[in-house]
């Protein structure tokens, strides 16, 4: 609900959908918007997440910072110049101890309806630990709708089932196949977001192929979202960067958001100053017939 162009257009998060970009540029933290969005429009759904590069203290305080509109430097180090009378330690301003407060408030509401699961990376993933993890947050909550949120596809901790080596392009067939075995056995009102990077020679653009991995990702996937920031503007603070809903399915409107990525405060915004685009569909159904031809020699992750 905090970005209303973004809802418009998406009507809502269903099935398996892949959101690229390039390192930096945001992907976690608008997954976090969205899912702090959708638990608080919605009394039935969780918000699951699996982070495998960030702690779980990371995550909260990013959390935090979002909801709080502090800032990481503000909720870290606070204000050297404060003398912090209370237990907590926390050296803030009487504007910033009202904001830290109001912030953890709206985090104590949802709480119980939010799941931020690490893997140690010498574990071992399968679709089991996936679906338990999920079903066990729906339990828990008593959400009957659950939002989850992959991060990322590269940093997932799994070895070769066989024992032996394996290639990158067998580690994408193997982990993507995992997400899609993770996606059908989940209800129908359960939608499934998993971060992927950009390579390199692709970076700051919203092209299918660009999404690393095997073309089986953006193939099989019901959405592809790309972030791609404005090279010219690197640096600034906040941040001019472009929400493009490549590939679309039933009713989503291709389209490209302008919004605006404020680093410090861990939030997205709409800029309202740059108009939103609408994808040409001539250029989707190329890159996609494309991959089309590439995806059966994909399938046997």
């Amino acid at each position: 609900k905090t970005l209303p162009a973004l809802d418009n257009a998406l009507l809502g998060l269903r099935g398996l959908s892949v959101l690229a970009a390039e390192p930096g540029i945001g992907k976690t933290t608008l997954g976090l918007q969205l899912g702090l969005d959708i638990v608080a429009a919605n009394d039935d759904a969780c918000f699951v997440f699996f982070t495998f590069e960030m702690s779980s203290e990371e995550i909260e305080r990013r959390m935090l910072s979002r909801v709080s509109g502090l800032t990481w430097e503000a909720l870290v180090l606070g204000e050297a110049s404060v003398h912090s009378p209370q237990t907590d330690k926390l050296h803030f301003s009487p504007e910033q101890r009202k904001a830290f407060e109001s912030g953890y408030r709206q985090l104590e509401e949802i709480k119980n309806r939010v799941f931020i699961i690490e893997q140690n990376v010498g574990a071992n993933l399968g679709k089991s630990w996936f679906h338990n993890c999920v079903h066990k947050a729906k339990s828990q909550s008593g959400c009957r709708r659950a939002f989850i949120l992959v991060d990322n596809l590269q940093s997932m901790p799994i070895r070769n089932p066989t024992g032996g080596s394996w290639s990158s392009l067998d580690f994408d067939r193997y982990a993507i196949g995992l997400l899609l075995e993770l996606q059908h056995i989940c209800p129908d009102d359960d939608a499934v977001m998993v971060i992927s990077e950009q390579s390199k020679e692709t970076m700051g653009t919203a092209r299918l192929r660009s999404a690393l991995g095997s073309a089986r990702i953006v193939y099989s996937a019901d959405c592809v979202f790309f972030l791609v920031g404005d090279n010219e503007n690197a640096g600034s603070e906040p941040q001019p960067v472009d929400f493009v809903i490549k590939k679309a399915r039933d009713g989503m409107q291709r389209a490209r958001i302008r919004l605006a990525f404020d680093h410090r405060h861990s939030t997205f915004r709409e800029d309202r100053d740059r108009a939103t685009d609408i994808v040409v569909e001539s250029e989707e159904n190329s890159e996609l017939r494309g991959l089309e031809e590439m995806a059966p020699s994909s399938r046997t992750g």
